[in-house]
């Protein structure tokens, strides 16, 4: 038997592969036609039992189509809940990774051109970032499910450039060459790209305009006497200009709390001993952070600290990427916007609403 998967069903199974880190998806491969030994025939129901097989876990069931590429007219599957669609000649070439078990999806620089049609550009921004990343939402629940972390990227922009080149022509190819064009690579968290996505986005698109953009880049410091590296999670272009953003996987509060009221609860020694632990760690990230933020000072680096709560409260996140603006044209020696032409309307609101509550 064999199968060719596309669409949100291909992202769920590249999704959950990757959170499981089980396959390598590195190789680039073609479509098969879909195959089923003897007189079996496909159904919605076959399908999903046949990926659940491949992949060890339903994570199709809730979509209400499952797509799935053919290489001639011939093996379209026709049943209710899967769409074939056809894949031949350069719709068929080295776009789709084999994952085993005979079932082949379409590669996660396919998927991200393919979203075009299922999300909205913030979105699909967001997406891109976390295929192009270093962590993987959930394949069943991407808005409410886990989220596996230092994970390695499996695409980059010019692997989706490469792919679209291939192509040739495509349907809704603007939208698709605007979606790469403001792909942000490398976030190490959802709402570090959450916050790339309205800092790239320019302003008549709902965003700030303060692209490009480069995320969690290593910098040499030989001048600060013994060789150190650090790493701010934004950098405006190449100026000294960059944001850090302190979320809950960076601090895990959390953890502390949950270690203070173990011991509140049952005072013994091992579990003062976690709750000192906990204290440790915290206190010794805390002063590594502050260390940071004084080597990124002394390099003549201006990098500002960010929380989850900026990001919920828009008039505050607008005065702070103001500043931000400000000191990035002070860094280009050019005059900035005023802050009613930087910030315009309220579109930014509606950005932030759509990237929040859309997560793909």
């Amino acid at each position: 038997m064999g199968i060719t998967v596309v669409g949100l069903a291909a992202l769920a199974i590249l999704r959950e592969l990757r959170g499981t880190d089980r396959i390598p998806l590195v190789e680039r491969t073609c479509a098969c036609a879909p195959h089923a030994p003897g007189r079996r025939r496909w159904n919605r129901a076959a399908v999903e039992r046949y990926i659940t097989k491949a992949v060890g876990r339903d994570v199709c069931s809730h979509l209400p189509v499952i797509e799935v590429a053919t290489t001639d007219r011939d093996s379209r599957l026709r049943c209710r809940g899967v769409t074939s669609h056809l894949a031949t000649g350069e719709q068929n070439d080295w776009g789709f990774v084999d994952v085993g078990e005979g079932l082949r999806v379409a590669s996660p620089e396919l998927v991200y051109i393919q979203m075009t049609e299922h999300m909205p550009l913030p979105v699909q921004l967001m997406l891109g970032s976390e295929l192009s990343g270093c962590y993987s939402r959930d394949a069943v629940s991407p808005r409410e499910g886990d989220v596996s972390f230092g994970l390695e990227p499996i695409t980059c922009k010019e692997m989706v450039l490469a792919l679209l080149r291939r192509r040739g022509r495509l349907p809704h190819r603007d939208k698709v060459g605007q979606a790469v064009d403001h792909m942000v690579e490398y976030a190490w968290s959802p709402m570090e790209s959450v916050l790339a996505t309205m800092l790239e986005l320019p302003r008549e698109l709902g965003g700030y305009g303060m692209g490009p953009l480069r995320l969690n880049r290593e910098l040499e410091m030989y001048e600060l006497g013994d060789h150190e590296t650090r790493i701010p999670d934004i950098l405006f272009g190449f100026t000294g200009v960059g944001i850090n953003y302190e979320g809950e996987p960076h601090m895990p509060t959390g953890e502390l709390l949950s270690a203070a009221e173990k011991a509140a609860a049952n005072p013994s020694p091992r579990a003062m001993r976690e709750l000192e632990d906990q204290a440790r760690r915290m206190r010794a990230k805390i002063v590594d952070d502050k260390r940071r933020d004084r080597e990124l000072m002394e390099y003549g680096m201006s990098v500002i600290t960010m929380t989850k709560d900026d990001l919920n409260n828009i008039t505050r996140l607008d005065r702070e990427i103001y500043e931000l603006h400000r000191l990035v044209c002070r860094s280009a020696r050019k005059p900035p916007l005023s802050r009613d032409e930087f910030l315009g309307d309220a579109s930014r609101t509606r950005l932030r609403t759509s990237v929040h509550h859309g997560a793909p």
